[in-house]
């Protein structure tokens, strides 16, 4: 097997070989050091070897937050294939349409399935699921093995050259300007984001990591799986977040080094003060984003050396990166990483004066860095290597060069942690027999972030109920990405060119005759 530095399958091999009884994988249930995770993957990786999954194979993980989500994928990646998180949560229709974006070979998941999922996955024409158990499952087109099937036999998979510039990962988009797509990583890109993200957040020899954030989010993996496996550190994997377990699990297994997203970290913050907020043994807490205003009142009360900040997307993780030992520009997401090169422009892509806002463009000083394209397009104008990538996000650079978040231009929502894709919600209300249009948008939400509001016109001689409405649309979208608030009109906005206007609909925002649900 090749001994590239730079490929993440040699990274658990090395510390196995210094530092095997140091542990590594730290769950409430159970604990792994660097040595019996390696024989794990390396169990793994000979029976996924056995089932044919090898270099280039396709294999997306419908799995929760667990130690064995970390395994597998370290496993996949052992054997050259290309691993493919999926959100838990996704069913029906809205499985189907990401499956068939993806079209994996291999789909693994950790729970026994019910049959419309199991539709679901017919649809992508995989040649294998491979599942916890196949009791009551219905004839397939696809075969269906066990996951214990990986442990049947011992033994150490065969070796498999990769380079740093081989596709690792694909991972979907949020959907901010239609459908989302799958970005193809390589090894270099997580590698490069990991360790500027470990510089950033001063990592050092005593830190404990702790994942909290889901595994099909980019963050889980930049900021603590391969990160701990840089620096050769132990991992806390949670399982969903929660405030009322997120302390006690950062005191148990002495957590040093925290990493939120969205709105968990204020979530937290607006849980009652207790005398002993202070008492644990975090040390810098990456919260993204935090505004400014609470960099310090949050040191404070939770007895925190640094707050730190980052901007990035699935595409570029972290694409800026603030700096854990300096305290200066609260709010700010920090300078550019040194392998990138950023740029703020007005709508017609001409450049703007520092502290201006813009959308925010980058671009790779150096190959593999970030993503390489998007699954179908990894050649064409969409690859990063073909000019300047254009983010979506309105931001601002001082004159340090340090980046601050504005707002997002596009059509995309983010609630509660989660980025929502307005086409995907659009798509499925529009499935409603009564619905001939609908536009999908962010409105301001009391816990921070957005809610999902949808305005929808009638067909013709049709009445729209909008609590029977949103019922469908909640039993066909993930809970995060069901519309709270319903507007029924006779017709939606439109601007010059015919287009819905979406602007309209933001600043009309919910009214008098406005559904609110939950």
């Amino acid at each position: 097997m090749t001994q590239d530095p730079r490929v993440l399958s040699n990274l658990l091999p090395g510390w196995a070989g210094t530092r095997p009884a140091a542990p590594w994988l730290l769950t409430d249930e159970h604990s792994w050091t660097f040595g019996e995770a390696h024989e794990l993957v390396e169990t793994y990786a000979a029976g996924w070897q056995r089932l044919g999954v090898g270099r280039g194979s396709r294999v997306a993980l419908f799995m929760e937050n667990s130690a064995d989500y970390v395994l597998l994928v370290l496993s996949l990646v052992r054997v050259g294939a290309v691993y493919v998180p999926l959100n838990p949560e996704f069913h029906g229709a809205y499985l189907a349409a990401m499956l068939q974006t993806l079209r994996p070979d291999v789909i693994v998941v950790d729970s026994e399935l019910n049959e419309a999922t199991a539709d679901s996955f017919e649809e992508c024409e995989p040649s294998l699921v491979v599942a916890p158990s196949v009791v009551g499952w219905p004839d397939r087109k696809y075969r269906v093995a066990l996951l214990c099937d990986l442990v049947i036999a011992a033994g150490r998979a065969s070796p498999v050259d990769q380079r740093s510039s081989d596709v690792v990962s694909i991972m979907l988009t949020s959907g901010t300007t239609g459908r989302s797509k799958g970005v193809v990583s390589s090894h270099e890109a997580w590698i490069t984001g990991a360790e500027v993200t470990c510089r950033g957040r001063a990592v050092n020899q005593d830190d404990v990591f702790h994942l909290c954030t889901p595994m099909f989010h980019a963050a889980a993996w930049a900021l603590n799986v391969w990160s701990s496996l840089m620096v050769g550190r132990p991992v806390v994997i949670g399982p969903r977040f929660s405030t009322e377990t997120f302390w006690s699990d950062v005191r148990r297994h002495g957590a040093t080094q925290l990493c939120t997203i969205g709105p968990m970290h204020l979530w937290l913050w607006n849980r009652p003060e207790q005398r002993d907020d202070a008492d644990n043994p975090a040390r810098v807490w990456t919260a993204v984003p935090l505004p400014g205003d609470l960099w310090k009142p949050f040191c404070d009360r939770f007895g925190l050396e640094a707050v730190v900040s980052m901007y990035g997307q699935t595409e570029v993780m972290p694409a800026t990166m603030g700096d854990a030992r300096r305290s200066d520009k609260p709010g700010s997401s920090g300078p550019a990483h040194p392998d990138l090169e950023l740029c703020v422009v007005d709508e017609s892509d001409h450049e703007v004066p520092s502290g201006s806002v813009g959308e925010l463009l980058i671009r790779p000083r150096r190959r593999n860095v970030m993503f390489e394209g998007y699954l179908d397009a990894i050649a064409g104008s969409e690859s990063p290597d073909s000019g300047w990538f254009h983010t979506g996000d309105l931001v601002t650079l001082d004159e340090d060069g340090e980046l601050y978040f504005v707002e997002r231009k596009s059509d995309h929502i983010r609630r509660r942690g989660h980025n929502v894709s307005s086409a995907e919600v659009e798509s499925v209300v529009a499935l409603h027999s009564s619905v001939v249009e609908v536009a999908a948008y962010a409105v301001p939400s009391a816990e921070g972030e957005d809610d999902v509001m949808i305005a929808v016109a009638p067909r013709p001689g049709e009445l729209i109920d909008p609590g029977e409405l949103a019922a469908f649309a909640a039993a066909r979208l993930p809970g995060y990405a069901a519309p709270r608030y319903v507007e029924v009109l006779d017709d939606l906005p439109r601007s010059d060119t015919g287009k819905i206007a979406k602007y309209l609909l933001r600043k009309r925002g919910i009214t008098p005759d406005t559904w609110r649900g939950y």
